[in-house]
């Protein structure tokens, strides 16, 4: 009976130290893919693709799966702005909160016109749940604003993201319909 005992408390001893071991991999899990997304310098474009061709409000008409980050959007050879693509991003995370904070726009060095200048402006707050590895931001240039986007990838070089959108009438750039954009950043 007291063999039988001690093997109970054996078993009880590591089971414990086993989920302890595993709920601490989960909060280091968090923390590093946390430390990822606010690294102090920021992140900035380095893709994005649609999987759905692009007609553009300005006449032009851009094929799936095409490079975004290529022409102007001001001259009718692209979708984004020449001034958006040197922006940098930033995430600040919360004191309170580790996976909550602020997001930040810095317009980086091209001061084109309409561009945001090269100071960081809140562009507002961001989630992050790593669970469901979904990401909200803001993303100026998306179809709309705030967006929930799924994370393929996130290291301490390069943040993936998948975002889905369904385009109303009326939007400023696209025409009707299901979107979804491959946002690839890169860590400066």
């Amino acid at each position: 009976m007291k063999k039988l005992l001690l093997v109970l408390i054996a078993c009880t001893l590591v089971f414990s130290a086993c989920k302890k071991d595993e709920e601490d991999a989960q909060q280091q899990q968090v923390e590093t893919m946390k430390d990822f997304l606010t690294n102090k310098d920021g992140w900035q474009l380095s893709s994005v693709t649609c999987t759905h061709e692009l007609h553009l409000q300005n006449n032009t008409t851009i094929a799936a799966n095409t490079e975004l980050l290529t022409g102007d959007y001001a001259s009718g050879t692209g979708y984004f702005f020449a001034y958006e693509i040197d922006d940098i991003y930033k995430f600040v995370a919360s004191a309170n909160v580790p996976t909550e904070g602020v997001e930040y726009l810095n317009g980086n060095m091209n001061l084109g016109e309409g561009a945001q200048t090269a100071e960081d402006k809140k562009l507002g707050d961001f989630v992050f749940n790593n669970e469901t590895m979904l990401l909200g931001l803001y993303l100026p240039w998306a179809p709309t604003n705030f967006t929930t986007a799924s994370i393929k990838t996130l290291d301490k070089k390069t943040m993936e993201l998948i975002c889905n959108y369904t385009i109303q009438a009326d939007n400023a750039k696209l025409d009707p319909g299901e979107y979804t954009f491959t946002v690839k950043f890169r860590a400066l």
